[in-house]
């Protein structure tokens, strides 16, 4: 899929945006530089993820010893463009409790395996299309009548109320599958002190809440996204060194832990993620540390909370998580009005975090500043700001799909 090569790199260059931003070193190794990717991921890499574990996410924990699953229907011709639906149940162990239910579309008449793209949704997997066939969501979800989730149950009007931000038709023919899931099916969006979902297949350690590092909702989302893959490699029309995985919002957090912690995705996109994303916490700008801990304390682990109103005192930044994904894709998008998730911010950490992909020989580099809104620049590192608010759009999709296309057909 790609040519991997080492390069030197020199050490001045490599620090001066990251000196500038008032940001913690990438690739400085106690005293010494890292100038290849060798070193890279023999010294640094690992270092970097485990800080992430114990400083903001909690870690992940391992796979589950048995992996289950039922395809519970196939409808061929389910969408116009002759597209094939199938729903599919994931379940760990025995017990059919704690289960994922995936929701697929596959492009019509494809004699070779097919790239996926992959990635949780909000509302259900009845939201994303308006077919009548495909099953409302069984578990309870956040209240939004306007949307047709009444009393915490997925109603008749929910079907394809996030159709918008799903375009299944766009991305079938263009020659991708889609998968996709109901985040709070894995684990719920609120504090629970970690009692449902998925925590509780989890063993002890990882579920402590009296822990600093105990493994927080955002982790578990990022679990659940990597058992999806475990499905795929079992789906004969899928070809799991082509899946992109995207996530909007806090499901795009979600997706770059993952895709941190999970080198099988082979694209990482990051839509309007903000805080604990892709944007830079020490510049303290739109949303910050205090304010996402404050209204959502289930998302980070507790040591994540030391940093309250204290940005400053972090021993990393989310540039660092960026560069985790290196080499593989990454796109990074944000949004003109979207000042909470600071999409300049979102920007200067992409920029920051190219100097990881510079050590696998990629020598595109990004502006120093923030492009103008709807010119997409796009390489192994891509980013785009459109014009308009917090939102998943078809423009996003467009731009995104021109991208995998890129590398990925």
């Amino acid at each position: 899929m790609r040519t991997v090569i080492s390069i030197v790199l020199l050490a001045a260059g490599i620090l001066s945006h990251a000196q500038n931003a008032g940001l913690p070193s990438l690739l400085l190794d106690g005293e010494k530089m890292i100038t290849s990717s060798k070193e890279w991921e023999q010294n640094k890499r690992d270092e970097i993820l485990h800080l992430f574990g114990e400083e903001v996410y909690g870690h992940i924990p391992p796979s589950p010893q048995e992996l289950n699953f039922e395809i519970t229907q196939t409808k061929k011709n389910a969408l116009i463009n002759g597209a094939t639906m199938k729903e599919v149940t994931l379940w760990f162990g025995e017990s059919k409790n704690q289960a994922i239910h995936l929701l697929l579309f596959l492009p019509e008449n494809n004699t070779e395996k097919v790239p996926v793209v992959m990635g949780l949704n909000f509302k259900g997997n009845q939201s994303v299309h308006p077919h009548g066939d495909i099953m409302l969501c069984p578990t309870p979800l956040r209240n939004d009548p306007e949307n047709g989730i009444i009393q915490h149950t997925a109603a008749e009007a929910s079907r394809g109320v996030r159709k918008g931000r799903f375009p299944v038709e766009r991305i079938t023919d263009r020659g991708y599958a889609f998968v996709t899931a109901c985040y709070e099916e894995i684990d719920p969006d609120y504090d629970d002190l970690f009692k449902n979902g998925v925590h509780a297949l989890f063993p002890a350690k990882y579920k402590d809440t009296l822990k600093g590092n105990n493994t927080a909702t955002i982790s578990a989302w990022a679990w659940g996204l990597m058992r999806m893959m475990d499905y795929l490699a079992y789906e004969p029309a899928i070809d799991t060194s082509r899946v992109i995985l995207f996530g909007h919002s806090r499901l795009g957090k979600a997706a770059l832990w993952a895709g941190a912690n999970d080198e099988r995705f082979e694209m990482v996109i990051s839509n309007n993620s903000g805080c604990g994303g892709a944007a830079l916490s020490k510049r303290k700008k739109g949303e910050t540390v205090a304010d996402i801990n404050k209204n959502f304390p289930h998302w980070f682990n507790q040591n994540f909370k030391k940093y309250n109103n204290a940005e400053e005192n972090l021993p990393l930044d989310q540039h660092m998580l960026l560069a985790l994904i290196a080499p593989r894709l990454l796109y990074v998008a944000s949004a003109e009005d979207d000042f909470w998730a600071d999409p300049e911010g979102e920007f200067l950490a992409l920029k920051a975090a190219e100097k990881a992909f510079h050590l696998y020989g990629y020598n595109f580099s990004l502006p120093d500043k923030l492009p103008p809104v709807n010119y997409p620049l796009q390489n192994v590192i891509s980013y785009h700001i459109r014009t308009g608010p917090h939102d998943l759009k078809n423009y996003d999709w467009e731009i995104f799909l021109n991208a995998a296309d890129k590398y990925l057909k």
